[in-house]
């Protein structure tokens, strides 16, 4: 039995409703009619627990409704649109049930669908269906539920009247099994088929009779459903709404990929560079203006040579560039062609030299003297390529007019080590770790700016995301006034809608991931920069492997979509539920 005690309900100072008290039978169909804005409508929320700004009680079969557990016992129809329209209609039949928690089954699903007429329906959407095919849908919802009380708003009121009629010959049917409780403005209809007709007038009911109850209720046993397929398919509905968002998100993802890399490549290089110089381990010291040269400081010493005086010369045409004598340990150096010097009219070169030569006839002047020489190999290209030639230590009986006493040269396993050690009382010259260290103030500049980029990046990424998740949501607060009108609880309806922001955020990061995957594989397989400017694109190990940037993107975009969400949907799903049916 179905009691209504003491209801009392009131908008600001007007009473709508005044101490109603009725009780109506588990069975029949009840029909409440009156004139329009009398308060139909507002009993009808009161009852399922929709308006709960009202004083007195509602029970059914003794237990006291709210808001809590009427949707164990009540199936509440919607005037319109009740149904989501991304979901198939056998998913929306499904989706009481399963938001209700309650077990069905399959061969029951087919049964209900063939007496509704439905069953050739199942997969089609809402929007493929005419207004019958929609309401009989709804009321498949409601019977499969297996819910003892089914509230219907208006159910004919979009409807022709053949349709109509239609309608409510079925609820009649329905009737026989459970309590279905019409609001209607067709007086003339409803009094057709209602076996309890009440007229509510003057903010009370004006007509009803004595009912005796059973008291008996069906138990239907409780079952949990995974409704992820509702954020899935919000999400492919809107993917239209979702693309700029999309598309300037992977964006920003390749950029911040290719920002990285690229620092991880260069770095890479110049330490590649630094290593395989050719006087990479030889550091040339000198005395400092308060610290006078001591020998006895070092070891494997070797007096510096002040090759800047010798000239060379190609097609009578002087040629700039510095001049090395070869150092001891030549292990390391690396060659494209050729091989070292073997005597003392040969010199190693490195590519840039050779680029600037125009004839193979190179001699080398100081003074009177002058000796041809010939190129027996040439250096790998580098990022860190010097204009270099590299003489045999040979040529240095020859030279020796040049040696210079006050600077001496010292061949080290761990010249940057040395370098900073001997610095503190000396003045230190290696090339290639003097141009490290300027690159290093160049690439700490670039890191800034990048940080930069990418912070403001982000922060427009977290607004759009917050703009365009505020207005989706709005589009859809009917659906979320319907999934609470089915008996989902706030908590869960705030996580299930926030999933599809996740989801976005997980569809975004993989898309990003796929995107700079294509063009570091394309970039680094074609050498488009190595074959220019002697670097990679390079992965680096941050915690596990060189893929853990990719998992530290995909946290941060995916965390970025979700976080961003919250505020927007927790707005909107804080709208009034009662003024968002009405509109309906």
């Amino acid at each position: 039995m179905l009691s209504l005690k003491n209801i009392h309900k009131q908008y600001n100072s007007q009473i709508v409703i005044k101490d109603l008290n009725i009780q109506l039978p588990d069975k029949g169909l009840v029909g409440i009619v009156g004139k329009s804005g009398c308060g139909k409508s507002t009993l009808l929320n009161i009852i399922a627990s929709i308006d709960d700004h009202y004083s007195g009680q509602v029970l059914f079969n003794n237990i006291l409704l709210n808001s809590s557990n009427s949707h164990e016992y009540i199936s509440y129809l919607m005037q319109s649109n009740d149904y989501l329209d991304y979901l198939t209609v056998k998913e929306n039949i499904l989706l009481a049930t399963q938001v209700a928690q309650k077990e069905y089954d399959h061969h029951d699903l087919e049964d209900i669908c063939e007496k509704l007429h439905v069953a050739h329906l199942l997969n089609r959407y809402p929007n493929q269906l005419s207004g019958g095919q929609l309401k009989r849908m709804s009321l498949a919802k409601s019977l499969l539920k297996h819910a003892p009380i089914i509230l219907l708003d208006e159910p004919t009121g979009p409807l022709d009247s053949s349709t109509s009629i239609d309608t409510m010959n079925i609820l009649k049917e329905i009737s026989k099994e459970c309590l279905v409780i019409v609001v209607s403005h067709d007086i003339l209809l409803t009094s057709q088929y209602a076996d309890i007709l009440l007229k509510l007038e003057n903010q009370t009911i004006q007509y009803t009779t004595d009912i005796v109850s059973n008291d008996h209720l069906i138990t239907i046993a409780k079952k949990h459903y995974s409704l992820l397929h509702v954020p899935l398919k919000q999400l492919f509905k809107d993917r239209y709404k979702y693309l700029v968002l999309v598309l300037f998100e992977v964006f920003i993802f390749i950029c911040v990929f290719l920002l990285i890399t690229c620092l991880n490549g260069i770095s890479k290089s110049i330490d590649e560079s630094v290593s395989q110089s050719v006087m990479s381990h030889v550091l040339t010291i000198s005395s400092s203006s308060d610290q006078p040269l001591n020998i006895s400081d070092f070891k494997n010493v070797r007096y510096s040579y002040d090759t800047s005086l010798i000239n060379i010369s190609c097609n009578n045409q002087n040629i700039s560039s510095t001049i090395y004598f070869l150092p001891n340990d030549t292990s390391h150096i690396k060659l494209s062609s050729g091989s070292l010097p073997t005597s003392e009219n040969e010199i190693l070169v490195s590519s840039s030299f050779l680029e600037s030569l125009t004839s193979s006839q190179i001699y080398l002047s100081y003074g009177d003297t002058k000796i041809e020489v010939t190129i027996s190999g040439v250096t790998e290209s580098m990022f860190i390529d010097e204009n270099a030639i590299y003489l045999n230590n040979a040529l240095k009986d020859i030279f020796n007019n040049l040696k210079n006493e006050n600077e001496i040269e010292i061949e080290t396993k761990q010249p940057l080590k040395d370098y900073q050690k001997y610095s503190k009382k000396y003045q230190v010259f290696n090339n290639a770790i003097d141009t490290k260290n300027n690159y290093a103030s160049l690439i700490k500049a670039i890191k800034i700016v990048g940080i930069i980029f990418v912070i403001i990046s982000e922060l427009i990424s977290m607004m759009l995301i917050h703009e365009v998740t505020q207005v989706i949501c709005l589009t859809h607060v009917h659906d979320y006034a319907y999934l609470q009108i089915l008996g989902m609880r706030s908590n869960k309806l705030v996580i299930t809608t926030l999933l599809t922001s996740l989801f976005l955020g997980i569809f975004i990061s993989f898309m990003g991931i796929i995107g700079s995957s294509v063009i570091y594989n394309l970039v680094n397989s074609l050498s488009i920069l190595s074959s220019k400017y002697y670097f990679d694109l390079v992965l680096n190990k941050i915690w596990l492997c060189r893929y853990d940037l990719y998992f530290v993107l995909f946290i941060i975009y995916t965390l970025f979509s979700f976080i961003c969400a919250i505020k927007p949907t927790l707005e909107v799903l804080n709208t009034d539920l009662i003024s968002v049916i009405r509109e309906e």
